[in-house]
């Protein structure tokens, strides 16, 4: 769950959600 990453039009979450799951 990426609910710390920004969900943003940015997309920045997206690559947050992938460092996190690695």
């Amino acid at each position: 769950m990426c609910q710390n990453g920004k969900k943003s039009s940015e997309g920045s979450f997206s690559i947050e959600c992938v460092l996190r799951l690695t």
